[in-house]
């Protein structure tokens, strides 16, 4: 261990009292640097240290420690064989602990099972008693839960099918009714399928009458436009006739006047 002043005076305290740490590079950089504590490896004397430096509070000065790398890999050893012991211990209470568990979990597994099974042959009284507060224990109480309302399931439907029988005898008998009504209606509907044949046959008789009168009135439409072309030209004729006319009149009237004079 050592002390070392700003101007690089050296107190050092250890098996080499002549190391010096001022004159060294690593020591330079890290006086250089805002580091305020550095940890890193040095050769010296052939052997390999590990340094550890800080930097003073108040002053420039620095104290370091270096320490022989056999030294701290012989505790790092010993806490390493230390560590697989440890290891070692706590994977065969692990086991144990696994193995207890798992004997535990396959006995409580094989009555949940057990359970399952009558209950799946149709045994609906079965009833799996498990002890304890895990998941186990829930998965117990659920399973009987559902067994239960299995047997009220089943309850209800024989309640249920033995209200469906009367209801199919009911069933039974309205539909004797309806069968019997759907005879007089089915006899109704043959009669009415007749009717509608014989006014099927009426109404052709009508779309003849209809077409052969179609064809007629189509006649007079023809007739009637020949009439109305004949009322013009006559029109024409007259009003020619009637100006013809009014020319006499006028003819008439100078010889008259023409007569009187003579």
């Amino acid at each position: 261990m050592g002390f070392v002043s700003p101007q690089g005076r050296e107190i050092t305290v250890g098996d080499n009292p002549d190391f010096n740490l001022f004159e060294r590079e690593v020591y330079q950089n890290f006086l250089a640097s805002e580091d305020t504590e550095i940890t890193t490896y040095i050769t010296e004397n052939g052997g390999e240290y590990l340094l550890l430096i800080a930097k003073g509070s108040i002053t420039d000065t620095a104290v370091y420690a270096a320490i022989p790398r056999s030294v701290v890999v012989e505790k790092a050893e010993n806490i390493k064989s230390i560590t697989i012991i440890m290891v070692l211990i706590s994977c065969i209470v692990a086991c144990g602990i696994a193995f207890m568990i798992a004997s535990k979990m396959r006995g409580r597994m094989k009555r949940i099972f057990k359970g399952l099974n009558q209950a799946a042959e149709g045994d609906l009284t079965t009833e799996i008693v498990l002890k304890g507060n895990d998941e186990f224990t829930d998965i117990g109480s659920s399973i009987n839960q559902m067994i239960y309302h299995m047997q009220k399931l089943v309850k209800d439907s024989m309640e249920n099918v033995s209200h469906v029988s009367q209801t199919v005898a009911e069933v039974q008998k309205a539909s004797d009714i309806v069968t019997s009504h759907a005879e007089t209606i089915n006899s109704s509907i043959e009669e009415i399928d007749n009717g509608l044949s014989k006014q099927k046959i009426n109404a052709d008789e009508c779309q003849q009458k209809m077409d052969t009168l179609s064809v007629e009135i189509k006649t007079v439409l023809e007739e009637i436009e020949k009439i109305k072309g004949f009322s013009e030209t006559s029109h024409e004729l007259i009003k020619s006739a009637i100006i013809q006319m009014y020319g006499l009149s006028k003819n008439s009237t100078n010889t008259t006047e023409i007569t009187d004079k003579m």
